[in-house]
């Protein structure tokens, strides 16, 4: 009864979140140009096709949807930041198949995104601002990787809230053995993001088509290099264990 009453309230909190963040930006006009035109589009078309294609480690997903998602924000603002990466995420749980039992998922990973996607952008404004202030010049780079630090660290403190106290899973860390993992692929994402809104902003259109390629590379040569070492380690693990029933037959039969 007490998951019970979890599953519905979360539902109760999507809709004033998205509101409480999308108005805020919307009245502060963070957005830079008018977006719902071909270019977003092909952002959003992009989203969903890095979406598509996760990497799957043995025990977790990660997608590289914040890197997209962060050249939109650079580009259009933090309300079609926001508009694209919710699309996204929801299409690549609904391509996980979720039980009709799971959908408060939708929900769970819905609210953690909008609180994710305000405060990282902060820092992204912030670190912008503080770098034309320290040196007379905005560096985006620098910014860039600000926001993804603060979206990773932010996501790994999030989701062990979330499993600590929502799924009250009390062996759950912070920090567990794949965080490395991704602190690295996040780190790779980065200058991504960076080519993606270099090339948008030296030759528009085509730009995204061309810098589309760096995150399909990096998504699908990881997930290759995953499925790989997934397959030895249950190679080695039935060689092992047809190993262990060889033993056993040659012992009855002395």
């Amino acid at each position: 009864m007490k998951n019970k009453r979890k599953r519905i309230l979360i539902w109760f909190l999507v809709a004033p979140i998205a509101a409480i963040i999308l108005s805020t930006a919307y009245y502060i006009q963070i957005n830079v140009l008018p977006f719902f035109n071909m270019d977003y589009i092909l952002f959003l078309l992009l989203a969903i096709l890095v979406g598509f294609f996760p990497i799957k480690t043995e025990n977790s997903i990660l997608f590289l949807i914040p890197g997209i998602s962060l050249a939109v924000l650079v580009i259009f603002g933090l309300v079609p930041e926001v508009i694209v990466s919710s699309i996204a995420l929801v299409i690549l749980m609904m391509r996980s198949k979720l039980r009709i039992d799971q959908h408060y998922k939708y929900a769970v990973n819905l609210v953690m995104f909008y609180v994710l996607s305000g405060i990282s952008a902060a820092f992204y404004y912030f670190a912008m601002y503080l770098t034309d202030v320290l040196f007379g010049t905005s560096i985006l780079l620098l910014a860039l990787v600000v926001y993804l630090a603060a979206h990773f660290i932010l996501n790994q403190i999030g989701a062990y809230l979330i499993k600590r106290y929502y799924y009250e899973q009390t062996n759950t860390r912070v920090f567990d053995e794949h965080y490395l993992f991704f602190f690295f692929t996040n780190l790779l994402i980065s200058p991504l993001s960076f080519l993606l809104v270099y090339l948008y902003e030296l030759v528009g259109t085509v730009g995204i088509v061309i810098g589309a390629f760096p995150f399909l590379i990096l998504t699908m040569g990881v997930n290759t290099i995953f499925k790989s070492k997934m397959h030895n380690k249950y190679l080695k693990e039935m060689n092992y264990f047809s190993q262990e029933l060889n033993v056993k037959k040659v012992e009855k039969m002395f």
